[in-house]
């Protein structure tokens, strides 16, 4: 995850990972009622995305940035080998 340049050096990372077979929760996508397939194959195929969920802790919810328990952003997840025609 990148994020803006406050003020002194930054490198824009704000957040970095991986993830294995055994840290992922759902490892079938339902694709349609006849079909699902393995998570990493559905990210190939451009079927995933991140939905980041907020919350501030203060009541009422849902009234501005850092406060939407729905998701306050979202972004298609993207295979890099996809690039590369692979």
């Amino acid at each position: 995850m990148q994020g803006p340049n406050g003020s002194g050096p930054h490198d824009g990372v704000l957040a970095s990972g991986t993830f294995s077979p055994a840290d992922v929760t759902c490892p079938k996508v339902v694709v349609n009622q006849d079909e699902d397939m393995p998570l990493l194959d559905a990210i190939r195929a451009g079927l995933t995305y991140v939905n980041v969920h907020t919350n501030d802790g203060v009541v009422p919810i849902n009234t501005g940035p850092g406060d939407f328990p729905n998701g306050e952003i979202r972004g298609q997840i993207d295979h890099p080998d996809k690039k590369l025609g692979g």
